[in-house]
């Protein structure tokens, strides 16, 4: 994998936290996750999906392959 896509479908008024976290050295952050945004990162960068207290979440997720980093 080289690029992750994270799609967010559901508007964030429908659940409560939730969303993707990437961490860039000792920092982490909150990716937008606006209806329809789409958020694309190096799938080596570390991150997660922030748990759900609240509603349904749904994303659509992809990955796109292609040669070595140089």
């Amino acid at each position: 994998r080289k690029l992750s896509c994270v799609v967010n479908l559901t508007d964030p008024n429908e659940y409560k936290n939730g969303g993707t976290i990437i961490k860039d050295g000792n920092k982490s952050f909150m990716l937008p996750k606006n209806k329809g945004t789409l958020n694309i990162f190096p799938s080596y960068i570390l991150h997660k999906a922030k748990k759900i207290k609240k509603g349904t979440r749904m994303t659509l997720i992809c990955w796109v392959g292609g040669s070595h980093y140089r």
